[in-house]
C-alpha cells in the first residue's frame, strides 16, 4: 500500500508567548511577514497531506475558517472545535480511529521552515521507521537528547532531573546534548499510535520520551537534523529570531511568500511582487527627512529610554520606552509599557501590553493587543484590537 499522510494541527493555549498572545489573540494568528502563522503551516503541509485536521478551541472556528479560505490549499481541511484544552494525546486518541491514511503528521501549527515538508517526508520513508522527528539546535533547550548517527536513543524534557554518572558510562556510545531539541513535528505510522497503551497529557514531555525508550534499538526513533532551516515559534526570542531571518532571506521584500518557495522565484517575479505592494500602499507616504534612523534589527529596551522624532524599522521596542511625536515605525514589535507620541505613523507592527497610543496616530496593518489606551482620534486600517475597552 502506497504511503499516505493525514496532518493534524493542534492549536494550543499559547501561554508561553504572553503578553504578545492572549486567549483572544492566539499564537496561530501571529503575523509572520504579514500573514498568520497558521497560514504558513497549512501551505507547508499542503501537497503532502490527503487531509489536514485542525484542532482548537471552538471560539477560534470562524478565524480558522478565514485562514483556511485564504490558504487556497488543495488538501481537504477539517476543523474540530474544543470547549477547553485537554492535552494533545487525548484529542488525537479520539480521532485516530477515523484516520484513513497509513501515516500521520502531528504539529502545533507554529513551524517556520525553509525545507519543504515533502523533502522531510521522503527522508522519513527512506529510514523505514515508525516514528520520525526534526532535531534542531536550541541554546535555551530544557531537554537532554541522546543520539547516534540518525537515531534518538534517549530523550528527557526536564534538565533539572539530573542523571547519574553511571548512566552515561552505560551509554558510552551515545552522544548527549542539551543544545539540541526536537521541533514539534512528529511523523508516525498510524499503527504505532494505535498500539500505545496508557494515558499521556503532553506529547513532548510524556508520550515522546516513552516512545524513544520503548522503540529502543529495534526500531528507534529517527530524525531529520536542521541547523538553520526549521524553526518553532514557542518563545518571544523565537519570534524575533524567525522574523529577522525571514527578512534577511527575503532581502526585506515587503510581501508574504511561503518561505519554502523562496528559491523558486525569479528576480522578475520578486520585482512584480514589490511593484504590486508599492501600488497598494502609494497613499501611505511619510517622509523621513530630519529624522533619526536606527539600524535594522535594533532592539530598544533600555529603561525610560525616549526616542525623539525618528524612524524605527525592524525594531523591538519595550520596557518603559517613549516613542516621540511624528515618528515612523515599521515592521516592529512594540510592547511593555510603551507610549507612542502624537501624529506617529505605524505600519506592519505588533503592539501590546500597556501601550498608550496618542492623538493623531495612523495605524496600518497592525495588531494591537493587551491593555491599550487610545487618546482622542486614531485612524487605522487592517487592524485587530483586542482588550477590555478603547479609551
Amino acid at each position: 500500500m502506497a504511503p499516505s499522510f493525514t496532518s493534524v494541527v493542534f492549536l494550543g493555549p499559547s501561554t508561553e508567548l504572553n503578553p504578545i498572545c492572549t486567549v483572544k489573540y492566539p499564537k496561530f494568528t501571529l503575523p509572520i511577514l504579514n500573514e498568520p502563522l497558521l497560514l504558513h503551516n497549512l501551505r507547508w503541509m499542503d501537497g503532502v497531506s490527503t487531509e489536514i485536521i485542525v484542532i482548537g478551541l471552538e471560539r477560534y472556528k470562524e478565524r480558522v475558517h478565514e485562514i483556511v479560505a485564504e490558504s487556497m490549499c488543495k488538501s481537504k481541511i477539517t476543523f474540530i472545535g474544543l470547549l477547553h484544552y485537554d492535552g494533545t494525546y487525548h484529542n488525537l486518541k479520539k480521532i485516530i480511529k477515523d484516520i484513513k491514511t497509513t501515516h500521520i503528521i502531528i504539529t502545533k501549527g507554529d513551524i517556520i521552515s525553509f525545507v519543504k515538508l515533502k523533502e522531510i517526508v521522503n527522508a522519513f520513508l527512506k529510514r523505514k521507521t515508525g516514528v520520525f522527528v526534526i532535531l534542531k539546535r536550541d541554546a535555551d533547550s530544557a531537554s537532554i537528547v541522546g543520539y547516534n548517527e540518525d537515531s534518538i536513543l534517549f530523550y528527557n524534557n526536564d534538565c533539572n532531573n539530573a542523571l547519574e554518572t553511571k548512566f552515561f558510562l552505560e551509554h558510552s556510545r551515545t552522544k548527549f546534548s542539551v543544545d539540541l531539541d526536537i521541533a514539534q513535528v512528529y511523523i508516525m505510522r498510524v499503527k504505532v499510535f494505535e498500539e500505545i497503551e496508557g494515558e499521556f497529557f503532553s506529547f513532548k514531555s510524556n508520550l515522546f520520551p516513552m516512545l524513544v525508550n520503548k522503540l529502543g534499538l529495534k526500531t528507534p526513533v529517527r530524525f531529520f537534523f536542521s541547523e538553520d532551516d526549521v524553526f518553532q515559534v514557542q518563545k518571544y526570542a523565537d519570534l524575533v529570531k524567525v522574523t529577522n531571518i525571514l527578512r534577511e532571506r527575503t532581502k526585506n521584500l515587503p510581501f508574504y511568500l511561503h518561505s519554502a518557495e523562496l528559491h523558486d522565484l525569479t528576480e522578475h517575479e520578486k520585482h512584480k511582487y514589490v511593484m504590486n505592494y508599492n501600488l497598494q500602499n502609494k497613499n501611505f507616504i511619510f517622509k523621513t527627512k530630519n529624522r533619526i534612523s536606527f539600524p535594522d534589527d535594533k532592539n530598544i529596551v533600555g529603561r525610560f529610554l525616549t526616542t525623539g522624532k525618528s524612524y524605527l524599522k525592524n525594531a523591538t521596542v519595550g520596557n518603559d520606552c517613549e516613542i516621540g511625536d511624528e515618528t515612523l515605525v515599521e515592521d516592529s514589535i512594540v510592547f511593555n509599557n510603551v507610549k507612542i507620541g502624537n501624529s506617529c505613523k505605524i505600519r506592519r507592527c505588533l503592539i501590546g501590553s500597556n501601550v498608550t497610543i496618542c492623538d493623531g496616530c495612523v495605524l496600518m496593518d497592525c495588531k494591537v493587543t493587551s491593555d491599550y489606551v487610545f487618546s482622542e482620534s486614531v485612524n487605522a486600517s487592517g487592524q485587530v484590537f483586542i482588550g477590555n475597552e478603547i479609551g
